[in-house]
């Protein structure tokens, strides 16, 4: 009889302890796994601070060339700006792994900066300083969604999924803050309404470079929906560029109608990088 319990205790102790294992497997493997859908939603934080950023620095580019209307959407720019980095500060003391509070103070330190010396001392600080002074900036935020990425991101998926990653990560970002640099300077150039040879020269190098990525994109992960749309929108944007800015001194597009232009190309890109997440999204999560 003591045998018989004996063995029965030790019967439901081996039991108890696969259920244990089995359970435990599924949660080793949720664990990096969730933190790879939490990678995701911080990618679209960091999105809309790359798009706050990049759309501050071409209206402040258009007001310093003298165009007043578009200061309103400066200041409501640099308000969206201050919220969605002191929402990061929040977030990164538990959370973030992939930004250092150093450099996110560094950041919004050197982001204040700029903008005391553009409301304080815009004619000294110029176009030029002003375009690479907020490019500095979006390159760390750049920073930070690649190594998101590879941190968070790239252990978890499978090899197949990297090509879709490095578009959603890398690619299409690097894409829109060419655009965006483009659009900067070519609403400076727009408002002036003359392209001096230096912008020209720029514009034309940008240009290439867009090309260059949005192909780039296209071969890594083809077939991807909502990438048509994005390449006619950047396609029409390049044809412009190469037409006014490189076939003379003189800029047709108004300096309203050349950022709308300039803007959607770059929000069809944004468009685009939602549609790789999603799929990323869909990928991890087992769903079609």
């Amino acid at each position: 009889m003591l045998s018989v319990l004996a063995w029965s205790t030790t019967f439901a102790v081996l039991v108890l302890v696969a259920l244990l294992l089995i359970d435990l497997q599924p949660v080793k493997k949720r664990a990096p796994l969730n933190q790879a859908q939490q990678a995701l939603l911080d990618g679209e934080r960091l999105h809309r601070l790359l798009h706050a950023l990049q759309q501050h620095r071409g209206m402040s580019v258009a007001c310093l060339a003298g165009d007043e209307g578009f200061v309103p959407g400066t200041r409501e720019r640099r308000r969206l700006v201050e919220l969605l980095l002191s929402e990061l500060e929040q977030q990164i003391g538990s959370q973030i792994v992939w930004c250092a509070s150093e450099e996110l103070a560094q950041t919004r330190t050197q982001w204040r900066e700029l903008c005391l010396l553009l409301d304080a001392q815009p004619a000294a600080l110029g176009v030029d300083e002003t375009i690479n002074r907020h490019s500095l900036l979006v390159a760390r935020v750049l920073g930070w969604k690649s190594a998101l990425a590879r941190r968070c991101i790239a252990p978890v998926i499978g090899e197949e999924l990297q090509p879709l990653l490095r578009t959603w990560s890398d690619t299409l970002p690097a894409l829109t803050e060419v655009l965006g640099q483009a659009r900067a300077v070519g609403s400076a150039v727009a408002v002036r309404g003359v392209c001096s040879t230096p912008e020209r020269m720029r514009l034309v190098a940008l240009s290439t470079r867009a090309e260059a990525l949005m192909q780039q994109a296209i071969m890594d992960v083809p077939r991807l929906p909502g990438a048509l749309p994005a390449t006619e929108r950047v396609v029409g944007l390049l044809g412009l560029l190469r037409g006014d800015a490189a076939m003379g001194t003189q800029f047709a597009p108004g300096a309203e109608a050349y950022f709308d232009e300039a803007t959607g190309a770059i929000d069809a890109v944004y468009a685009w990088m939602k549609v790789c997440e999603d799929t990323l999204r869909h990928a991890m999560s087992g769903t079609p």
